[in-house]
This record gives C-alpha cells, structure tokens and sequence, in this order.
C-alpha cells in the first residue's frame, strides 16, 4: 500500500509491538566500547529490556531508501538486533518502512514543527549535543547510509537555505546540519506510527515521544501491565562497553525463565518473594547482605565496632558478586533488590 502524500509503501505484517532503529541505537550506545553513550540510554534500555522479555514477539521498523531493494535481505541493522535474531529468528521480526521518495510536509507546517522543536531543544542543550556526538560515530552512520541515500528521510532540506534556521543554529550553537538531522529524526514519529497496529505498543525514543508537535496526531498505544520489572536489574548488571554479545544472551535467557515459570500470564498480579528470588538467582543477578543497612545502623552503636563498621561501610554496600546469586545454602542470608517488586502490582510496560 502506497501513500499518496508520502509517497511510503506500507507493508504491515506483523500486528504485534513495535521499535525503532534510534531507540535500539541508544540501548547499543551503552554496549560499545568507547562510545559516546545516548543521554537517554540506561532508561531506554531498561525499557527495552522489558519489551523484549515480556513480549511474545516484536517487530523492529527499518527505513529503507529504493537503491536497496535489489540487495538481498535488510542491511543497516542495528548488531543489537542481529544478536537477538540470530540467538532466535522468531522473537524479532523485521518491518521493512519502504521509503519510494522522500516524505514532504508542506513549508507552512514544517516551519511551524520546526519552531516547536527549537524550542524544545533548548531546554536540553546538554542532551541535544549528546545526540549529536552519538549520531556523528562511523557505526552509526554506516547503519543510515546502508538504507538511505540522503541524510533526511522528510523535506528538512527547505530549512537550510532560511535565515530562520540559521539563526535557531547559532542561538543553539549547533550546526544547521546537525540540528536539521535531528528534527528529522523527531518527524519519524508520525511515520513509524503507522506501523503500529491496532492497538499495539511503539517503543520510541524521546526525541520523539517528547515532542507535542500541534497538527501532529499521535498514535494511541496500549500500556500492557506486567508482573515485574527486570530490566533494571539486567541493565544494572549486564549493559557494560564490550557486553553486546552477554547481554542479548541474558535477554535471552530471562524470556526463558519467565516462560518456564508462566509469568506472562501474571498480568499485573503479585509474584510470590520466593519467585522473584528464584528468578533473581537463576538470571545470577548480584545479591546482598540481608537487612544490612539495619545490621550497619545498630551496630554503630557499639563503640568498640563502630570505627571499623564506618570504614565498611564507606567502601562496600552490602552487595555481593553474583557468583553467590547460585549458592543455594547461602541465600537465607541474603537478599535481592528485586524483591521490592513484589509490593508493586502496576508495572506498566512503556
């Protein structure tokens, strides 16, 4: 199906949850070695963790430029995906966004877009320049120009020959270039939204889930509630420059565990402590000593001990190496701090 106006073919063939390319970029910022990291990526890849573990499937939407069509497969995939497809085909789909010709917004309406994300970037100067220095890495680049012959996928082109642009350039300081890139990365929105489906969850980025565009119609996805989170934890403990490849693997191996233990169909009920536990020292996520903070409180107040205590505790936390998660005669000491998901019955998937 092809749109008039955009000139996009739609090929919509999975009716299950959706991510983009930059919000998967952003979770592999974290997994290189020296790499600027994404300002947004432990949150996002907390987020996606989740999507993935939760999910039954998921599809990842590719923008994909005509001068590709005669290659086989889709090149330009993020290797954070590639590692998730290759360890099992099945859970991650590819949804091809067919781009024919370049999508245009009439000049009026972008200037007007324009505008509102100016205004937005300059409330997050910190985080735009972030973005730019990630999106200015080689790896990055190769993904977009293996898929895409220009650097915009809209008409943003039309703003850099205005003195409006230019001026919104200087008072950001940034180049004209890079600020219209990421405009165009914001307006995807709206095109990767008609890929949803009825219904189903889209996994974006902040500079696309942030914007309020006026005129811009956003998709209404459905939240679903899940039992507990883990993607903190696994973030917490895996998502390390050099870990790609250990990381996908733990994904993996959680999808693994909730299903053998049938939690996708707890909805947002309580899970019993001793599940979390098992769950926790299955996935060897790093326990702690139990009810130390307590332990480090009472016995300061013992003067002989109360030294020794303050110099313990100013180097060590109570955390121990996740070896021990497995030893099974040590877990009555110990504790995870997953355990306090048990007490939170709305997890919402988002």
């Amino acid at each position: 199906m092809k749109d008039k106006k955009t000139g996009v073919t739609k090929k919509i063939e999975y009716n299950t949850p959706l991510v983009d390319v930059c919000c998967v970029v952003g979770v592999e910022s974290l997994l290189r070695n020296k790499c600027p990291v994404d300002p947004y990526a432990k949150p996002l890849a907390e987020r996606f963790s989740d999507f993935f573990i939760w999910n039954n499937s998921a599809r990842i939407i590719i923008p994909t430029g005509p001068k590709v069509l005669n290659q086989e497969g889709v090149v330009g995939v993020p290797s954070l995906i590639e590692e998730l497809i290759k360890l099992d085909r099945d859970v991650v789909k590819i949804e091809v966004c067919l781009l024919d010709q370049e999508c245009t917004i009439r000049e009026e309406k972008l200037f007007s877009l324009f505008r509102q994300f100016v205004k937005w970037a300059y409330m997050r100067k910190n985080i735009i320049n972030s973005l730019i220095r990630l999106h200015s890495e080689e790896w990055i680049k190769e993904y977009h120009d293996k898929r895409l012959s220009g650097r915009y996928v809209y008409n943003v082109d039309n703003l850099i020959s205005s003195d409006e642009s230019f001026i919104a350039s200087k008072f950001l300081n940034i180049e004209l270039i890079d600020l219209c890139y990421l405009f165009d990365l914001s307006l995807r929105y709206q095109l990767y939204g008609e890929y949803i489906g009825s219904g189903k969850y889209y996994l974006s980025h902040p500079i696309r889930e942030e914007q309020n565009y006026s005129n811009v119609k956003k998709k209404k996805v459905r939240s679903n509630s899940i039992p507990i989170r883990l993607g903190k934890y696994l973030v917490e403990e895996y998502a390390k420059p050099g870990n790609l490849n250990l990381f996908s693997a733990k994904l993996h191996e959680a999808r693994a565990i909730i299903r053998d233990l049938k939690l996708q169909d707890y909805g947002d009920s309580l899970i019993e402590i001793d599940i979390i536990r098992e769950v926790a020292s299955k996935l060897k996520l790093s326990p702690r000593i139990k009810k130390y903070d307590e332990i480090i409180k009472y016995s300061k107040m013992i003067p002989i001990v109360s030294t020794g205590i303050k110099i313990i505790d100013t180097i060590w936390e109570g955390k121990l190496p996740r070896n021990f998660a497995n030893i099974k005669w040590m877990q009555w000491a110990y504790e995870w701090d997953m355990e306090q998901e048990s007490y939170e019955n709305k997890n919402l998937l988002r």
